[in-house]
């Protein structure tokens, strides 16, 4: 199981370990990367490569889901929905 924990703004290693020891199932600290503009930036094409990639990838049983997975911003319950609609296409 993985999961990808995101932090609002520059937060230190400590404070991120600390942070994960109160998460439930007590995630283990892996390494984490700090950037100021955190946003997808897109151009024409960007939809385009999403798509194929998620196409290509599909094929092995690897499924894109999400913010972070098809590059685009959306809010939670979007990313709950399209993983639930996942579920039920499988």
């Amino acid at each position: 199981m993985t999961a990808t924990v995101e932090f609002t703004d520059y937060i230190s290693r400590d404070d991120i370990i600390d942070n994960l020891r109160r998460l439930p199932f007590h995630p283990r600290y892996i390494t984490h990367n700090y950037e100021e503009y955190t946003y997808p930036i897109q151009d024409k094409h960007t939809r385009e490569l999403v798509s194929a990639l998620k196409h290509e990838l599909s094929k092995d049983s690897i499924y894109l889901v999400g913010r972070f997975a098809e590059w685009e911003y959306c809010n939670m319950d979007v990313a709950i929905g399209a993983a639930m609609d996942l579920v039920n296409h499988l």
